[in-house]
Parts: structure tokens; C-alpha cells; sequence
């Protein structure tokens, strides 16, 4: 959550995140928190708003094509390549 996230990069000189901000974003019942924008990611937050420093890696190796030609042709615009 962005509250646990914030203490220790507070503290940091530089920071490395790794994830997918195409993927599932925070789950936030409370609409109080939702409205405030808790359902958005860090990850999501600083690759909108940084996007220049943002790397995207464009091989992956959990799924077959066959199976990934869906969330690559509709998420992806077809950027994704299959290691196998």
C-alpha cells in the first residue's frame, strides 16, 4: 500500500520497483479510500507521471503466445514476445 511504501523511500536515495502496473490494482473497499485515489498503485502513480523513467521489459517467460495473445494484443498493443 502506498502508506507502508512511503516510510522507507523516504529514507532512500533511490529506489527500484519491479512489477506490472497493467496488473491488478489495489483492492480498497472503503469508498472514502477509493475516492481519495487509494485504488491507484505507487507503481501506477510514478509510471504516469515519470514515464521516462520507467523500463519496460518486453520478453516474458510465464506464459506460452498462444495463451498471452490476448493480454498482449488488448493490454500490451502486441509490445510482448514469448521467451519460448
Amino acid at each position: 500500500t502506498l502508506p507502508a511504501a512511503l516510510g522507507p523511500l523516504l529514507h532512500a536515495d533511490a529506489f527500484v520497483l519491479v512489477g506490472d502496473h497493467h496488473q491488478l490494482p489495489p483492492l480498497v473497499a472503503n469508498e472514502e479510500a477509493r475516492s481519495a485515489g487509494a485504488d491507484v498503485s505507487l507503481f501506477k502513480r510514478l509510471c504516469t507521471s515519470h514515464p521516462e523513467a520507467v523500463a519496460e521489459l518486453a520478453v516474458q517467460h510465464r506464459m506460452a503466445e498462444d495463451i498471452m495473445l490476448l493480454s498482449n494484443t488488448l493490454v500490451y498493443s502486441g509490445r510482448l514476445k514469448a521467451a519460448s
